[in-house]
């Protein structure tokens, strides 16, 4: 038997069908977004308002880690910590274990100068 031409896989089309729910009661509710739609119960007052007062407190915690600037490294035994000299920008300061040492990064390691 011949296969026809729409038979083809790159011709064939794919699709979904989904029929309509008839919504059961008035707390059932649909939001779209885009293509994407969620469909699902409403939650309740209490429910959503102990969910605002948890993000209204995590919130405030990350607010107050926002407001500061600046990085906290921790310092670790054979782990080196670089910055740049403030004078020299071409050259890099690196602590390790106590010692200081200054030099210029070749070819991806660290080279001491001087």
């Amino acid at each position: 038997m011949k296969r026809k031409s729409s038979d083809s896989p790159t011709k064939r089309k794919f699709g979904v069908s989904v029929s309509p729910r008839e919504l059961k009661s008035k707390s059932y509710v649909t939001v779209t977004f885009g293509d994407v739609t969620i469909a699902g119960n409403r939650p309740s007052a209490e429910s959503i308002k102990a969910h605002v007062d948890r993000s209204t407190d995590a919130l405030a915690r990350v607010g107050k880690k926002l407001t500061k600037p600046g990085v906290t490294l921790s310092k670790k035994k054979g782990i080196p910590r670089f910055s740049v000299d403030e004078n020299d920008p071409t050259i890099f300061v690196r602590v390790l274990d106590g010692q200081v040492d200054r030099g210029r990064m070749v070819n991806g390691e660290f080279e001491p100068v001087g």
